[in-house]
This record gives structure tokens, sequence and C-alpha cells, in this order.
């Protein structure tokens, strides 16, 4: 049931972290990429994960510093690149063009999965949900950003910060992150809604 090594960027993050649930079960060797490798306490729910301690070996990369995935990548088969920084425009073209140019360097790459984010197709004069389709073919008007000097949705609605300090004295407690994640797998699969192998 091996295989092969495939490369996760932004291990951490919950998209890649289903992901790389997934690819341990079906039998990969997975190579997640994180900013700091040493913790623990964010990292825990990838080492809980079946197959983890076998066959997940997480290193560091930094998105903004050129060669930073070269030893994540080679010798993989596939790179799925998930990895996102907070900034949005030019960390995340530095980025995904560092990781590429890690992939290039490696001659047993086979296939190369990136996801990108929404921000890439909104920001359009002709664009409203209702009427346009989305799809692979949609991205954002290169000239209307120019014209606008934009070059990701900005929203007008306010901004609030929120304190629990209130709920708390209320009684009220929270779950860690972890056990709300596995309630909820619970009830979607108790409800008919998921299937696990």
């Amino acid at each position: 049931m091996d295989h092969g090594k495939v490369c996760v960027t932004g291990a951490s993050g919950f998209l890649a972290s289903w992901l790389i649930k997934r690819l341990l079960s079906a039998g990969y060797h997975v190579i997640g990429t994180v900013r700091d490798p040493g913790n623990d306490s964010k990292l825990a729910h990838l080492w809980n994960l079946q197959g983890a301690k076998e066959r997940l070996r997480l290193v560091k990369a930094e998105l903004t510093e050129e060669g930073s995935f070269d030893d994540a990548i080679l010798g993989c088969e596939g790179v799925f690149h998930t990895a996102s920084p907070g900034e949005i425009l030019k960390p995340a073209i530095d980025g995904t063009l560092n990781v590429l140019s890690s992939c290039k360097k490696n001659p047993s790459l086979r296939r190369v999965v990136f996801t990108s984010s929404s921000s890439t197709l909104r920001v359009r004069d002709d664009f409203d949900p209702k009427k346009v389709t989305i799809d692979e073919s949609s991205w954002s008007s290169v000239e209307f950003c120019e014209r606008l000097n934009i070059w990701f949705e900005q929203h007008d609605r306010p901004y609030y910060e929120f304190d629990t300090t209130k709920l708390k004295s209320l009684g009220f407690t929270f779950k860690p992150i972890q056990e709300m994640f596995d309630d909820c797998v619970t009830s979607l699969v108790e409800q008919g809604h998921l299937s696990i192998p």
C-alpha cells in the first residue's frame, strides 16, 4: 500500500491537514512543510493522524525564502501547494514562485497541485456572484486592478474584535479546536453526511 512520496506545503493549515490525513490513509509518505517544526501544540493534530508516526515528516520551510523548499520537494512524485501567507499579494506570489522553483529542481516530480485564493477572481468590473459562473477560466481583471490600484477584494463592512470575557463570566466554556473538529466529524458521520473508510 506504499504509493510513493509527496510534499504538502503549509501542512498545519486546515486544508493541508485534511489532505495529509487522506494521503496517509491512502499509503503515501508525506513531507509536510511548516514554519516551525518544533511547535508541538500547533502540530499535535498531525502527529495524531493514523500512519503519521511511520510516514509523516515535518520540515521547516519559509514561503519568502528562495530554495527553502528544495530539500522537502527533492525525491517527491507530487507537490500540493496549500501554504498561504498572512499578507496577500507579494508574499503569495514570491512564495509560489519559490515552491515552483524548488519543484523545477526535482527530476522525479510528476505533478504539482496548486490551491489558490478566491481573491484571484473577484476583482473584476463585471463580478456579480448571481450572474457570473466561477470556474477555472475566471480571473481578476488586470486592467481593472491597475486602473483602481486594488489587487484583492476589499469589503466595505465594519471590523469587530470580540472578547470572550463576558461569555466566560456567564459560565460558557470553550472546547479545544481539536475536540470541536472531532465532534463535528462524529456528528456528520452519525447523520450520514460523511463516510470515513
